[in-house]
Formats: C-alpha cells, structure tokens, sequence
C-alpha cells in the first residue's frame, strides 16, 4: 500500500473519517473489528482508538470519531494516522494509512 497525504486537520474540533472496507474484487469486507493510530513520524502513538471506543462498524463501513477530549497530547506538527481491521475470516488490513497535518486552532 502506497502512503498518501491526507487532509489538514484542526486541532479543537472533532475528526471524523468514514471508511468503506473492499476487497481486492470491490466486494465488502465484512469488519469484526477495527483499530485506528495517530502517530508520531518516528511511529509513537498519539491517540489509539478501537471498535469498542472512538470506531463505529455496520457492515463494511468504519466510522473514526476523533473528539476533541480525545486530543490531548496533541501538537501542531504532522503525523501518521492509518487503520487496520480484522474481518470475518480472522484476516488483518490496513486499509488507511495517510499522512495529516495537525493546525493550532
């Protein structure tokens, strides 16, 4: 998977990404679970966020919510943010995984 630069996001206000899980076909992955990362360049967590909290599943689609409670730690400067997810058959992907840019509110 390549990296992508994603969007600037700013920093006080809620995070949200929807994300359609396919496979390699265009079929829907169906997603047990999800976890999504906020990290540092050198790969230092920021924020983790899992299925039970701050991921929201239905079917093949994973909703990220980052609220700004959750933004603590956080500084102006660019991260890496990317999200994994396990489907039905026990099978690991990373669907995202991009390059943000964090802005002082």
């Amino acid at each position: 998977m390549s990296l992508e630069w994603d969007t600037d996001l700013l920093l006080g206000t809620t995070w949200t990404w929807i994300v359609t899980c396919t496979d390699d076909q265009g079929g829907p992955v169906t997603v047990v679970t999800a976890d999504w990362r906020l990290q540092t360049p050198t790969g230092t967590d920021v924020i983790a966020l899992t299925h039970a909290s701050g991921i929201s599943v239905a079917g093949n689609v994973c909703t990220i919510q980052v609220e700004t409670d959750n933004q603590t730690g956080v500084t102006s400067r660019t991260y890496r943010h990317w999200l994994e997810v396990v489907d039905d058959n026990g099978a690991i992907t990373r669907f995202m995984d991009k390059w943000v840019k964090v802005l002082p509110r």
